[in-house]
This record gives structure tokens, C-alpha cells and sequence, in this order.
């Protein structure tokens, strides 16, 4: 607390979005942060900035060796785009930083479900293609999945396993270990 009138150093105080890790606290409740690997390609020759709106779109490679293209998730919006160093892409700075991360949130839900494709990239040659949205939106649109058959796709191709079951298969590997 401060009191009105107090010896204070203002030369102390910092924005919110000065702190380091400001991309944090613009989390919102119930969702995850990403960091997803990205480079000059990627990002359209490092065009897509914070607050900006992507698309993404999702390539695979069915049993059948078809090959399944399609809006993945919508309106994701970019919190921050980090160098390999974990400074800021954008920051007004001299030097010229090459994006290697984009971080965004996603709501739980589609966070596994954005997981679960990531695991999928060696098997099924799943490709995660980012999109620059053109239209405008604005902050009270949800971020969707656009594709039920990507969807169900990914949910066949894998499974949850929840944290139970994890927890008594890896306390009865300890009980027998022990015997």
C-alpha cells in the first residue's frame, strides 16, 4: 500500500506490458499457453504480430494413404512472438530478431485436442499450417474447432489416458519392482 502524498520512485514502476512476462497474465481463466516452434516461413516472412488472429489449418495422411486437408482451429489470437533467446520479436530494439515461437492460448479442451495432433506428426505426416485471419474479430469470439472429421480423426488416432490411471499403473510398477 502507498499512501497519497508518500516519497515514491516512479521511475520504478513498469506497464504491465513492460514485465517480461507480461504474455502470461494475458492468459485467460481455464485456458493453456502454447509455445509453438515457428520461423520466417511460418509466419508469412514474420508477419504475424501480437494481437493478430490466426487460423489453422491441419494436412494428414489417412490409413488409406488419402490425404485429409482442412480448417483446424479459428480465431486464435497471438499473445507474443519470441526469438530463440525468449526476447520479443517486435520489441523496439536495433537488431533484427528471427521468430522461433508464437504463443497463444488455447481453451483446455482444444489444447489436448492440439496436443494430440502434435503426436500425430511422425505417424500420420501431420502438418499444422498457420494462417493469418483477414476478416476482423473481435475478443468475445470463441476460438472453435472448424472440422468434426479433423476432430474425430485426431480422437481415433489416439487416446486419454487420465491421471488415475497413470498414478496406479505407476504405483503397482513400484509395488512389483519392490518384491
Amino acid at each position: 500500500i502507498i499512501a497519497e502524498g508518500s516519497l515514491f520512485y516512479t521511475d520504478l514502476l513498469v506497464e504491465k506490458s513492460a514485465l517480461p512476462s507480461a504474455t502470461y497474465l494475458n492468459v485467460n481463466e481455464g485456458e493453456t499457453l502454447i509455445s509453438y516452434g515457428v520461423d520466417m516461413t511460418s509466419t508469412y516472412a514474420n508477419s504475424m504480430m501480437p494481437n493478430d488472429y490466426i487460423k489453422i489449418y491441419f494436412k494428414a495422411k489417412g490409413d488409406d494413404g488419402a490425404v485429409m486437408f482442412g480448417k483446424f482451429l479459428d480465431n486464435i489470437k497471438i499473445l507474443a512472438m519470441k526469438d530463440a533467446s525468449g526476447r520479443h520479436v517486435f520489441e523496439n530494439s536495433s537488431e533484427a530478431r528471427t521468430p522461433a515461437y508464437m504463443l497463444f492460448s488455447l481453451p483446455e479442451d482444444m489444447h489436448l485436442l492440439f496436443r494430440k495432433a502434435l503426436y500425430l506428426t511422425g505417424s500420420y505426416s501431420v502438418e499444422l499450417i498457420l494462417v493469418p485471419v483477414t476478416q476482423e474479430i473481435t475478443n468475445d469470439e470463441a476460438v472453435i474447432v472448424s472440422s468434426k472429421d479433423i476432430q474425430d480423426f485426431i480422437n481415433d488416432k489416439t487416446e486419454m489416458v487420465s491421471v488415475d490411471e497413470i498414478l496406479s499403473s505407476t504405483s503397482s510398477d513400484v509395488s512389483t519392482e519392490n518384491q
